[in-house]
């Protein structure tokens, strides 16, 4: 058994989620990827988009995205990423010694 999926999603830097598309003088079409509607995220991944379908934790991240595996002081996220890491781990490690002495309490019964 797994612990469940934690999800860290920065909800703070306007993100793009619409880009705009028309046909220029010539009939090929044209992106724009500034000018579209603008919702909260993390400058890449809007925030309501970044959550699975799935049971999971979620965690709150204040950096933008290109900068969430560099430490705090240079405007990342890596220790609040790492502290997280590590929760789940020794929420695993828990789970797992919990298991296998459930499973040595069931043999010593038989």
């Amino acid at each position: 058994r797994l612990p469940p999926l934690t999800v860290l999603a920065t909800d703070t830097i306007p993100t793009v989620n619409q880009y705009l598309r028309r046909k220029n003088e010539e009939g090929k079409y044209e992106y724009d990827y500034c000018s579209g509607r603008r919702v909260p995220g993390d400058g890449r991944v809007f925030f309501s988009g970044a959550f699975p379908p799935v049971p999971h934790k979620c965690g709150s991240l204040a950096s933008a995205h290109a900068k969430q595996f560099t430490w705090e002081e240079n405007g990342g996220s890596l220790g609040t990423i790492l502290n997280e890491v590590q929760l789940q781990l020794a929420e695993y490690a828990k789970a797992e010694v919990s298991s296998t002495q459930a499973g040595k309490d069931g043999a010593s019964i038989l």
